[in-house]
């Protein structure tokens, strides 16, 4: 996170089996990245690969759910804006309320950058909706090509602008829907965070067999996203 403001740590939500988090130690040697996962397996194979690569002591994995570990990682760290940059990698319909506990417990430094994966496919709209919309963060939205999963994906890249310190963004009466200075989502957009959820478990349980379903959805959601303002810079990586 080459981006972000100096000084603070590394959140990745969404840990699996810690290749990510191994990247990203080495491209910011100096940070300190908190890895969270749910899936006991994913956390053992990625402090395997961890302590192989020989960086257990820049990177710490934790097993559990976001929505309990984020408020116990605010309580070990014991000081307001510890983080310079996240990393959402997990179920896209789930990335606002991550966002909104950061926030609530004051986790992020002014600045910070929060990148998002897989925000079309199978979908993050509120999340979207927040930071495209909201006043809080500036962001830039980029779809991106998957070589072995198509579709194109989107990814997201925000940065949260000055005037949003952490005590402003505490300050919001809790509307969890319309956060970070976002008018609320309309009910459209929640009945995307529906499809989404939709489009997930499918993956799941069907694989590569639901290509052409996730082809058809993915459209869906890209159209209705741009009808609602939230457009992608188009990138190869």
């Amino acid at each position: 996170m080459l981006g972000a403001p100096a000084g603070g740590s590394v959140l990745q939500v969404g840990g699996y089996c810690g290749y990510s988090a191994i990247r990203m130690a080495w491209s910011c040697p100096t940070a300190t990245i908190a890895s969270l996962e749910i899936d006991p397996v994913h956390v053992m194979v990625a402090r395997i690969l961890i302590a192989f690569a020989g960086l257990d002591s820049a990177i710490s994995v934790w097993t559990g759910h976001s929505k309990d570990l984020i408020p116990r990682l605010a309580l070990k760290k014991d000081e307001p804006g510890f983080l310079s940059a996240v990393f959402f990698d997990t179920k896209g319909s789930r990335y606002h309320e991550e966002l909104a506990a950061l926030s609530d417990c004051g986790a992020l430094k002014p600045g910070a950058v929060v990148v998002a994966e897989n925000v079309l496919k199978p979908g993050a709209p509120v999340f979207l909706w927040q930071v495209v919309l909201g006043k809080a963060f500036a962001t830039q939205a980029l779809e991106v090509q998957e070589s072995d999963w198509p579709p194109d994906d989107w990814m997201s890249v925000s940065a949260m602008l000055p005037p949003f310190s952490t005590h402003t963004i505490q300050d919001e009466e809790p509307r969890p829907l319309g956060r970070f200075g976002a008018p609320p989502p309309h009910s459209s957009l929640l009945e995307l965070l529906t499809l989404s959820d939709r489009m997930r478990d499918n993956a799941v349980k069907d694989g590569r067999s639901a290509f052409s379903r996730w082809a058809v959805r993915s459209a869906q959601l890209k159209e209705q996203l741009l009808a609602s303002g939230l457009v992608a810079t188009r990138i190869k990586i």
